[in-house]
């Protein structure tokens, strides 16, 4: 007798009994109408869903990315374009700094992010004053620090790199 009051009682109610189904035997699977109960997105509208549904079914959201941060330089700052002095391993003194005017600009060329910015004194690796990475700063060369390479989708192509020197 219990066998018939299983499925009626998930028909009437829209819960399914423990023993009548679950996402782990049914799979993700659309609305399917035979099912006891269901194992898809609009079973919680439905009141329908299966008891392991959020458990078998729903991804956990993907970790955090981690913080940007310095060093990983695969290349190293000798492999940059511009590099007058290397001040440290993702840490250099770029000339020509007015093509890019920000560090952040001249990171996203090498498809990095930036992680700092200082104007520096005599042409070496020596700090003048701090900046941020979105300072412009008015000298003809500027100390850059990058770090982690950036998303692909969010590298910056020297050519993209240019245009924006080039419209600022």
């Amino acid at each position: 007798m219990f066998s018939l009051i299983a499925p009626l009682l998930a028909l009437t109610t829209g819960k399914a009994h423990d023993d009548a189904g679950s996402c782990a035997s049914y799979g993700c699977v659309s609305f399917t109408p035979t099912n006891a109960c269901q194992c898809n997105p609009s079973c919680a509208k439905w009141d329908s869903c299966c008891d392991d549904y959020e458990a078998t079914c729903v991804a956990p959201p993907p970790p955090p990315m981690p913080p940007l941060s310095p060093g990983g330089c695969s290349v190293g700052a000798e492999g940059w374009p511009d590099v007058e002095v290397v001040c440290g391993e993702c840490k250099a003194l770029i000339d020509h700094f007015g093509d890019y005017k920000t560090c952040t600009v001249f990171c996203q060329a090498v498809g990095r992010a930036c992680v700092d910015a200082w104007e520096e004194s005599k042409d070496s690796c020596t700090v003048k004053y701090d900046a941020d990475c979105d300072t412009e700063i008015p000298s003809s060369d500027a100390m850059c620090e990058c770090g982690d390479e950036l998303p692909t989708k969010m590298k910056a192509s020297k050519a993209k790199a240019e245009r924006a020197m080039q419209a600022a």
